[in-house]
């Protein structure tokens, strides 16, 4: 209840004279309430006992709002005696349901009328809220002035009213904490700003949001969750005064509202932002929910409203951004609206429109960065990077749109997007006769938690008709450690189903390490930043270098992305590291750009290279030579194991190249060079030969060429340089078909590391 002070400069006139019965009776109601009598009351009023005293409680004010007499009735329904009551302000009957507002009307009333009537909710000496039916009326003296107010008043609760009284309970109040809802307190917004326009003086839109609720309700159980809000419910009402407004507005989401702060736009930031400290303060403090521990912490944005003419809606709209805010600076803060964050906002809220019909509209494509083997510099696969195509913004980066994606749940579908059009290109790829190119995807928190990763991944690899080894699935590290057992799970479901799995950013995050030897995963995707650093930071050298030996030691690929430079590169490799992504090689392309690369790896076919001889001991640098050859197409590929064999098979068939050993037993391969050189039967002379050896010099090197040899080459040699030489003795006579050396993998390039 409110005191019911119409005007601050009117004083009680209590124990008047009867001389002022005249005024009385001209419509004045003047009331003896003089006690001194042997301490005993007078009679109620002429009157006021007709109001019902058998059904009604009532009591009597004076100008202040103090109370001065009740009846037994009072006593039955508030449960305060008159011994308790009397003397005491009318506020001791106030429930905290009701804002400023409320009492501003009644005042109003009350001054122009002389009467009010409604219905109110007070609270008993208990401490229970009752609804009432409440009518109050001023009495005035002789001069006109208020001197007393009666007020009578009917508990409902039981009564006939009561049927009213729960339809507007449920439609106003939280039905849990018993707070006003979202409805009420906008009601109570809108004469909050009513109010303002009309005595200038500001007020604050407060939205409290509990920080990770979600999580104490999956660890501590949705009735503690409850007991929880409960809990914030009762600390917000008695941190604030009890002509603020406190709401709850959500699940875990609070409103309130501050009236009567100051003239003063900055005075009134200040108060706000202390009550907002307050409620950081108080609602940070430990809970102990049905014998648990339990910390919350609270987000508040905080707006002001003043003379200026502004919604109810636009106000609401601040303070949830405001509030946004203080989450996004940390949590446990406090964050005031500002029109720059408001435009940022508005413009998140169009993207994320865009993306959703970016998604219905397909909008979206997928760039390709090539993965480039460290030892042969041949392209082995690629990365497929999203872009947004939007209508409005042109070519969007996803640095731009992935971070509003992942908030707003949008990624699943996007991600899943990303999947079967991975997975369609590389069928288009392999139906065009260049094989299943590997392709990298990434893939999100929120698909790694849907459950359906592993499934998804499955039936477009099916539906599409290529092989789950064709596909790799990369994942943060910070993804993975959110929950490294669910994310184990899922692993295991797609290496079974045969993709390959690719620890993105890999060095951010060490508590991963824990962890790493557990998680069946393919590859280590080393952080950008550490890679950028490579080539001027000893420490990120040294972190480099730690995370090689781990990647060995597991047997594990290492990719190192973001090189941009040569000396980067160098630094990468002398390492260990097993392949490069990044601008040096190439930039993200588009699939145009990479079907015209893969038409370059092959020339037109004017020859064709029938046969080839390969002369060597080693099994290892007979397989590093095959796959050199491999790129010329040779149909046949004949293997010696000295010079003399190598006559026998050119008497016996011929070939189209010679590739041999210097050193070998019976016959070493310059000495077979010279019988070639020297005419065979059935043997072309001219046969282009290429001769291995581990010899250093320039007189190795002379006797060679002297014998006919056409190409030296000083082991140990790359796969790549092997190519180049195969090529450039091969075209001397004419094209020839030739496949370039992209083609190769980083797994061949380990038969080149086991021969040097």
């Amino acid at each position: 209840m409110d005191n019911f002070d119409q005007d601050p400069q009117s004083s009680a006139s209590v124990g008047q004279s009867n001389d002022n019965r005249q005024d009385a009776e001209e419509g004045s109601l003047h009331i003896d309430l003089d006690q001194s009598d042997g301490g005993k009351a007078k009679p109620w009023p002429p009157g006021v006992s007709a109001a019902g005293e058998d059904r009604d409680g009532m009591m009597i004010s004076d100008a202040e709002g103090v109370i001065l007499r009740v009846n037994q009735i009072f006593f039955a329904i508030t449960g305060y005696t008159a011994e308790e009551a009397v003397g005491r302000k009318t506020d001791l009957l106030r429930s905290g349901r009701h804002g400023a507002d409320f009492y501003a009307a009644m005042r109003e009333s009350l001054h122009r009328q002389g009467t009010w009537k409604g219905e109110v909710w007070a609270r008993r000496k208990n401490g229970e809220v009752f609804p009432g039916l409440f009518t109050i009326t001023a009495t005035k003296g002789f001069a006109g002035d208020v001197t007393h107010y009666v007020c009578t008043f009917r508990d409902t609760s039981m009564g006939k009213e009561r049927p009213q009284q729960q339809t507007e309970e449920q439609a106003y109040y939280d039905p849990l904490t018993g707070l006003p809802n979202r409805r009420l307190m906008r009601d109570r917004l809108k004469q909050a700003l009513a109010a303002t326009a009309r005595h200038q003086r500001g007020g604050a839109l407060l939205f409290v949001d509990l920080d990770n609720f979600r999580t104490v309700n999956d660890s501590h159980g949705y009735d503690r969750g409850d007991l929880l809000l409960r809990e914030v419910a009762r600390r917000l009402s008695v941190a604030l005064r009890e002509a603020d407004t406190v709401a709850r507005i959500g699940g875990d989401e609070f409103a309130v509202v501050l009236t009567d702060l100051s003239g003063n736009v900055e005075a009134s930031s200040v108060r706000a932002k202390t009550v907002g400290r307050k409620i950081l303060s108080t609602l940070g403090e430990l809970y102990l929910i049905s014998g648990e521990k339990i910390h919350c912490t609270p987000s508040i944005g905080i707006t002001l409203f003043g003379d200026q003419r502004v919604s109810d809606d636009k106000l609401m709209a601040q303070a949830d951004i405001a509030m946004y805010q203080a989450k996004a600076a940390g949590r446990n803060t406090l964050r005031f609206f500002d029109p720059k964050t408001q435009e940022a906002m508005k413009a998140r809220v169009d993207m994320e429109e865009g993306l959703l019909q970016g998604i219905r509209n397909n909008q979206f494509v997928l760039h390709y960065q090539p993965k480039v083997c460290v030892k042969t510099r041949a392209v082995i696969g690629y990365e497929a990077l999203l872009r947004w195509n939007s209508p409005t913004l042109g070519m969007v980066p996803p640095a731009q749109f992935i971070p509003i994606a992942e908030d707003s749940g949008l990624i699943v579908d996007i991600g899943n997007w990303v999947i079967d059009e991975a997975c369609r290109q590389i069928a288009a790829w392999h139906a065009a006769g260049y094989g299943f190119r590997e392709v990298a995807v990434n893939v999100s928190a929120l698909q790694l938690k849907s459950g359906r990763l592993a499934e998804q991944i499955a039936e477009a690899c099916s539906r599409h008709g290529i092989p789950a080894s064709a596909l790799e699935a990369e994942l943060t590290e910070s993804v993975v450690m959110s929950d490294p057992h669910q994310a184990k799970e899922i692993f295991q479901k797609l290496r079974i189903s045969g993709i390959r799995l690719t620890v993105d950013d890999f060095g951010t995050g060490y508590s991963c390490l824990a962890h790493l030897r557990r998680l069946p995963i393919d590859v280590l995707k080393i952080d950008r930043s550490f890679v950028m650093d490579a080539d001027r930071d000893e420490d990120a050298v040294e972190i480099v270098r730690t995370i090689m030996a781990l990647a060995k030691t597991l047997n594990l690929d290492v990719v190192a992305e973001g090189v941009e430079t040569e000396s980067q590169a160098q630094l990468l490799e002398e390492a260990g590291c097993d392949i490069f992504q990044g601008y040096l090689f190439s930039k993200p392309l588009p699939v145009n750009d990479i079907d015209q690369m893969l038409r370059e790896e092959t020339k037109p076919m004017l020859r064709k290279i029938k046969r080839a001889m390969i002369v060597e001991d080693s099994a290892q640098m007979r397989e590093l030579i095959h796959m050199a050859l491999d790129c010329f197409g040779a149909e046949e590929i004949i293997n010696a194991g000295n010079g003399a064999e190598a006559i026998a098979c050119l008497e016996d068939s011929g070939a189209d190249i010679v590739i041999m050993d210097w050193r070998m037993d019976v016959m070493d391969g310059l000495e077979c060079t010279q019988r070639i050189r020297a005419g065979i039967p059935g043997v072309d002379p001219t046969i282009p030969i290429i001769l291995l050896t581990g010899f250093a010099g320039k007189a190795a090197e002379s006797a060679a060429y002297d014998a006919g040899v056409d190409h030296f080459m000083k082991k140990p040699f790359s796969l790549r340089t092997l190519h180049s030489a195969l090529e450039k003795v091969l075209t001397r006579s004419g094209p020839v078909l030739v496949r370039r050396p992209q083609m190769f993998g980083h797994r061949e390039a380990r038969y080149e590391e086991a021969v040097q």
